[in-house]
């Protein structure tokens, strides 16, 4: 009788997906005021990759195929006053190694942000709506002996607006005669001329008492400021706006209520007034 030797082999093979990604292209706007030297900060929306396992490692690199200037979204010009000075990933599910261009310590599936740093320079003629040059962020897992790569577009918008100009017209309260009210509709109101981007909204800062003191150096008086044709939003914030032209114009009225304790003399003081866009 002939033995029947049956030998029982086992395979045992696991197959993964390909990597997959929650988006192909990354769009973020901004708005800066210009004029001044300053770095910005653009951190991207999440992007979402699966399909990771049986991977280890992940090399990324970004692409710029036209430069790293910024060009004016209306004339097509490139601008050397914005530019970008870095590109990085950032992830809280695994680990970037930003000096290798690597990505470890994940578990199938990855999370991750691009964070963008752009460097504006003071230049007085940067105005409107500039475009990034082209970026891309390219991902490569090797799975199965095999590269899977991904590739994400990243398109960044930077609108510039112009700078704010302001000019003020000191307000007079007027002559008056001790233990009267004195108000500048006796004298001249207060004037703030703003010149600024073209029907933007505002907010306006002030303090609704300040203190005029005596040239003498003896008294004080407390004039209480009212803005007619402004808003109150917040405490000492209040809403403005700038119209088609570029311009607006605020009217800062002050009233006294009491003098009678007042010594005679001539009173001056100083408002501070903060404006900036909404």
């Amino acid at each position: 009788m002939k033995k029947i030797i049956i030998f029982l082999i086992l395979l045992s093979i696991e197959i993964f997906g390909a990597i997959g990604t929650s988006t192909t292209k990354l769009y973020e706007r901004r708005e800066i005021v210009g004029g001044r030297t300053q770095n910005l900060v653009i951190t991207t929306s999440r992007v979402s990759l699966t399909g990771l396992g049986g991977i280890n490692k992940l090399s990324y690199d970004f692409g710029r195929l036209s430069g790293d200037n910024f060009k004016n979204k209306q004339t097509g010009y490139l601008t050397e006053s914005l530019r970008i000075k870095s590109l990085e990933i950032n992830s809280l599910m695994g680990r970037v190694d930003k000096e290798r261009k690597e990505i470890t310590g994940f578990a199938g599936n990855l999370d991750l942000v691009v964070v963008a740093i752009v460097e504006v320079r003071s230049d007085q003629s940067l105005a409107g709506l500039y475009q990034s040059p082209n970026l891309t962020l390219n991902i490569v897992g090797d799975k199965n002996n095999h590269d899977e790569k991904i590739k994400i577009d990243i398109d960044l918008e930077i609108n510039v607006l112009k700078s704010l100009k302001v000019k003020t017209s000191a307000m007079d309260l007027g002559v008056g005669i001790q233990g009267q009210k004195m108000s500048s509709s006796n004298g001249a109101h207060g004037v703030l001329e703003i010149e600024g981007e073209p029907n933007k909204n505002l907010v306006i800062s002030y303090s609704r008492e300040v203190d005029i003191k005596n040239r003498s150096g003896q008294g004080v008086l407390k004039v209480f400021i009212t803005t007619p044709n402004l808003e109150n939003i917040k405490e000492n914030d209040y809403s403005g706006r700038i119209n088609a032209n570029g311009r607006s114009e605020v009217s800062f009225h002050g009233s006294i209520n009491d003098t009678k304790d007042s010594p005679p003399g001539e009173y001056t003081g100083e408002l501070i007034i903060k404006v900036r866009y909404d």
